[in-house]
């Protein structure tokens, strides 16, 4: 009768397990061996002798073997002509692998059993239909800050194009006195540039839809109430945000900052560039939110978002992980190298880190208030006593180029007496004392990740940037205030000095370590005085467990920066098992300046 595969139930919601069960794998195919690269969730990837492996597909696509593709440099196994949403490795002939279902838009699902690896899977069998209820319901909502200081934008996506779908919102949990119809868009697989996202890695993208939330009659950080969709296709459950801080130098802002993020299966199931500490991070961040126990009203992610590289099913998984982060405060994101890059699209990095994407899925996923295109990327907003400045890094900023152009005109329009500390963030580092190459010392600008630094660096002393924040590099890194390379010291208490830098790439992503060989200089690890010796006198603090950090902008006096560990006592990163301790804040940092009445700095 050969192998068998039942999966249960046959009827889910998104966020359930479905446990499937397989018998009768003959033992031929047991031992059908093949090396193959195979991850643990919760420690380190390996190379494995692997035949079975059981995966989650959507219902009916192509599953034809399509070997090896070494010129999709993004790409992984296992080599099918759609690649599994999520697969596990088994090692038995009979038993049963759970599985867990995040909200999601496949209306049904296929589980497959196969043999010989991944490589040149084999097809054993195929389970029964799982049909998802709610695939067609508004899903995955995500706010953000409108090029308008009086609107909060509401974007979500959904399965089926509706054009009846609103935001309906009020100052009162249940009480929607307001509504605003939704834009819609979507994109197809000729909109991306290249593999995996145009090929194995594809799937048909939902409908996305924003809509704008007029705050102009609302309280001064009132609550506002709301749910999307419409009677056709349904409403989504009930969500809330604090009103937005209105400009002002006497205000408090709380903000949280990370990046270099990716997304975790809680199912321990293997997928495309496995992020197990992700959840972590958005986790423990979302406790500072307003209203989950924290007073945080902002979130900013500086680049390299989901880790999808063009394999779409993250896109969703990623936006299920967030959604209590992004529908109760605007989640702020830049593009960095794994969303934009690709040869010849226009990207001025010429890698193809994007997976074929080229951008196209996280624009439309991720509205910003840009001045032009979406592809652009660079835009600014502001809230209480800051001004937020974006970069587009994957751009040129050279002089005279339109990014660069955007930031002089910008920064010279800031006004300090009702946002006294500006932000500057983009994902690429200007410095980073990672890479070591610059032996003791002082060392320069980062330029292997943008000619154009010294242009920008310009420009941010000119108009007195306060605090850079960095992605890119996978550890976390605060800097003197710096200026071409150098420490400088203000000329007065108080008075202003140069921009600080600050790496939080360590949301999730495999982690940088500052080390060479088993000689470390990371600042909350034992320190190796060999490598410590190679660290540019810039570099403050350093270090390299996952983590996330806040920010708060206390009037016109203080900026602080804190920088959190998801977890204390894991071993290199590579496991939580060893965990001591959890979310534990680690360093802070405080800026302080002196100004006049206008707000003006003193020098």
């Amino acid at each position: 009768l050969g192998p068998t595969l039942t999966a249960s139930p046959g009827s889910v919601t998104g966020r359930s397990w479905i446990a499937v069960s397989f018998d009768g794998v003959p033992e031929a195919e047991l031992q059908r061996q093949s090396e193959e690269f195979v991850c643990d969730q919760d420690t380190v990837c390996r190379d494995a002798r692997l035949s079975l492996w059981v995966g989650m597909f959507p219902k009916g696509v192509d599953r034809a073997p399509i070997g090896p593709q070494p010129e999709w440099k993004a790409a992984n196994p296992p080599w099918l002509a759609t690649s599994p949403m999520k697969w596990k490795p088994l090692a038995v002939a009979s038993g049963r692998a759970d599985f867990f279902l995040d909200a999601m838009h496949d209306a049904a699902l296929e589980f497959v059993l196969f043999s010989n690896g991944t490589t040149w899977p084999i097809e054993l069998a195929v389970s029964n239909v799982v049909e998802v209820v709610d695939a067609s319901s508004p899903k995955h909502v995500r706010l953000a800050r409108s090029r308008s200081t009086s609107e909060m934008v509401v974007s979500w996506s959904a399965k089926v194009r509706d054009a009846t779908a609103v935001v309906r919102w009020g100052a009162a949990p249940g009480s929607y006195t307001q509504s605003a119809a939704a834009n819609l868009s979507t994109y197809s697989r000729e909109a991306m540039c290249g593999p995996p996202a145009t090929t194995h890695g594809f799937a048909q993208p939902p409908w996305f839809y924003s809509a704008s939330v007029d705050l102009s009659g609302s309280a001064p950080r009132g609550a506002i109430y709301y749910v999307v969709g419409s009677d056709a296709t349904g409403w989504s459950p009930e969500h809330s945000f604090q009103v937005p801080e209105a400009a002002s130098s006497d205000a408090t802002l709380r903000v949280v900052a990370m990046a270099d993020i990716g997304e975790s299966s809680l199912d321990g199931a293997q997928y495309h560039w496995m992020e197990p500490f992700a959840i972590n991070t958005t986790a423990f961040a979302a406790e500072h939110l307003a209203g989950r126990g924290g007073s945080a009203s902002l979130v900013l992610h500086i680049g390299d978002i989901s880790y999808a590289t063009g394999y779409a099913s993250k896109w969703d998984a990623f936006l299920d992980q967030v959604e209590p982060l992004a529908s109760r405060a605007p989640y702020m994101t830049a593009q960095g190298n794994h969303e934009r890059d690709w040869p010849n699209s226009g990207s001025d990095m010429v890698g193809t880190d994007s997976g074929g994407e080229c951008g196209v899925p996280m624009q439309a996923r991720f509205p910003m208030p840009v001045h032009g295109s979406q592809d652009q990327g660079w835009y600014s907003f502001d809230q209480g006593p800051v001004h937020f400045v974006m970069m587009n890094t994957e751009m040129s900023a050279a002089r005279g180029s339109p990014q660069w152009a955007f930031f002089d005109e910008d920064l010279a329009a800031v006004d300090r007496s009702r946002t006294p500390w500006v932000i500057f963030s983009g994902h690429r580092p200007m410095y980073s004392s990672a890479p070591l190459a610059c032996g003791a010392g002082d060392c320069g600008h980062n330029l292997a990740d943008g000619s154009w630094w010294r242009d920008v660096e310009a420009l941010l002393l000119k108009y007195q940037v306060d605090l850079c924040l960095w992605g890119h590099v996978h550890n976390a890194e605060l800097t003197c205030p710096l200026a071409n390379g150098r420490c400088v010291e203000a000329p007065s208490p108080g008075a202003y000095d140069a921009p600080v830098h600050a790496v939080i790439g360590n949301g999730g992503q495999s982690l940088s370590r500052f080390c060479v060989g088993e000689c470390c200089c990371s600042s909350v690890d034992p320190r190796c005085e060999v490598m410590c010796a190679l660290v540019p006198r810039w570099s403050k603090w350093r270090m390299d467990r996952f983590g996330y950090s806040t920010i708060e902008a206390k009037g016109v006096s203080e900026l602080t920066i804190n920088f959190y560990a998801d977890c204390l006592g894991e071993v290199r990163g590579l496991t939580m098992g060893t965990c001591t301790e959890f979310n534990k804040l680690m360093h802070s940092h405080t800026i302080t300046r002196k100004r006049d009445a206008e707000t003006e700095l003193i020098f």
